[in-house]
C-alpha cells in the first residue's frame, strides 16, 4: 500500500477495508437525500473503482433525484428503492441515517462510512471520516491513493476531481488546506483535466450562484 500522505487513517483499517472491497461480490453505494455532486460524483467514483476491479453487481441509491443528470455504465442508478441487499454498503457525504435510504436490511451487511461532517454518527464497520477534508471525494480519493494508486485511470481521476472542485467551491472553503490541494495535484498527475472540471462545476450553477464565486 503507497501513499504520499501522513493520513489520520490506521494502515490496519485501510488494508482490512481494502480487502474485503476485493472480495465482494456486490455493493450499494449510498448518497444523502437531495444530492449534490459531492455525494453524487462520490458515488459514480466508487462505481468506477469497482467497475476497474471486475466488479459489476453494484447500484447506486439515492432518496431522491439529484436536480441534475446522473450518467453512469459502472451502476443502475437508483431513488428510494434498492434491487438487492449487497455483500457490501459504503455510504457517502451524510452524518446521519436519517438523510440516506437505509433500510433495516442494510445493517446486516458491512458498512463503509466516508464522510466529511462533524458528528458522524453512522458507525460502520469502517469509518473514514475526516472533518478538516473539503469533500468526501477529497477522503475517497485518499483511500484510492492508499489502496493501490495504479488503477487511478483518468476517467476515475475526472470523477474525483469534480466532488473535490464543487464542494471546496473550488477550494474557496476552510476546509481547502493541503491535503485537498495534494489530492488535486495528484488527480491531475493521473489525467484529471482541472480546467474542464471547473467547467462542469460551474455549469451546474445559476448565474447568480456564479456571481457569488
Amino acid at each position: 500500500m503507497n501513499s504520499q500522505f501522513k493520513e489520520i487513517f490506521e494502515t490496519k483499517d485501510l488494508d482490512a477495508c481494502w480487502a474485503e472491497v476485493k472480495a465482494a461480490k456486490s455493493f450499494t453505494l449510498l448518497g444523502h437525500k437531495d444530492p449534490d455532486r459531492d455525494a453524487v460524483f462520490s458515488c459514480l467514483a466508487m462505481a468506477e473503482v469497482l467497475k476497474l476491479l471486475g466488479k459489476t453487481n453494484v447500484q447506486i441509491v439515492f432518496p431522491n433525484k439529484p436536480y441534475f443528470k446522473v450518467q453512469t455504465t459502472a451502476a443502475k442508478v437508483l431513488h428510494g428503492k434498492h434491487n438487492f441487499i449487497a455483500d457490501l454498503t459504503i455510504v457517502f457525504d451524510s452524518s446521519t441515517k436519517d438523510r440516506i435510504y437505509f433500510p433495516a436490511e442494510f445493517d446486516k451487511t458491512t458498512v463503509i462510512n466516508i464522510d466529511h461532517h462533524m458528528g458522524n454518527s453512522i458507525n460502520g464497520q469502517y469509518n473514514f471520516v475526516d472533518i478538516n477534508a473539503c469533500s468526501a471525494a477529497e477522503v475517497l480519493a485518499r483511500l484510492v491513493f492508499a489502496w493501490d494508486e495504479k488503477i487511478l485511470t483518468p476517467e476515475l481521476a475526472q470523477l474525483l476531481m469534480i466532488g473535490i472542485l464543487d464542494d471546496s467551491i473550488v477550494f474557496k472553503t476552510q476546509q481547502s488546506g493541503y491535503s485537498a490541494l495534494s489530492s488535486a495535484l495528484k488527480l491531475i498527475e493521473h489525467g484529471a483535466d482541472f480546467v474542464k472540471a471547473k467547467a462542469i462545476v460551474a455549469s451546474y450553477k445559476t448565474p447568480e450562484t456564479v456571481r457569488i464565486w
